[in-house]
Formats: structure tokens, C-alpha cells, sequence
């Protein structure tokens, strides 16, 4: 389930940030409840994608690649 949370910064600026756990590939056809998640996307003005690089040897698949999945997944997001 995403989280939602704001930062105030002193010259009133406010930024908006959410975390969309667990998005695999199809989130955007509704694998495993992805169009769900997805949806908090949608009026973003900037997405920034953060992945574990630190998973150690048994990861099956590189940093790299998820990041370019996650991309992926948010630009072929139509609601």
C-alpha cells in the first residue's frame, strides 16, 4: 500500500512524496494490484525511483534494469 507524506521547508515551499512498494513488470495492466498503485503517479510532476543496490549476490536481476522496469511501468500507465 503506498504511503503519502509532505515536506515543509522553511521558504514555504511543500513537496509531495510518495512510496509505491512492490511495483513489478504489468503494474500498468493491473498485475498484482498495480493500476492501484500506480494511480498516485499519475499528477506527479517528477518521478525518482529508488532501488536496493545492496541485495548482495543472489539478486536476479541488476539495479539497473529494475529502475528502467519501474520507468517503464509509469509511462505506459494510462488511467
Amino acid at each position: 500500500r503506498p504511503h503519502v507524506g509532505t515536506i515543509r521547508f522553511r521558504d514555504r515551499v511543500e513537496v509531495l512524496l510518495c512510496d509505491l512498494p512492490g511495483l513489478r513488470h504489468g503494474a500498468h495492466l493491473d498485475k498484482e494490484l498495480g493500476r492501484r498503485v500506480l494511480r498516485h503517479t499519475y499528477r506527479s510532476r517528477a518521478l525518482a525511483f529508488v532501488v536496493n543496490v545492496a541485495r548482495g549476490v543472489a539478486a536476479d536481476t541488476d539495479a539497473l534494469q529494475e529502475v528502467e522496469m519501474m520507468r517503464e511501468e509509469a509511462c505506459l500507465f494510462d488511467p
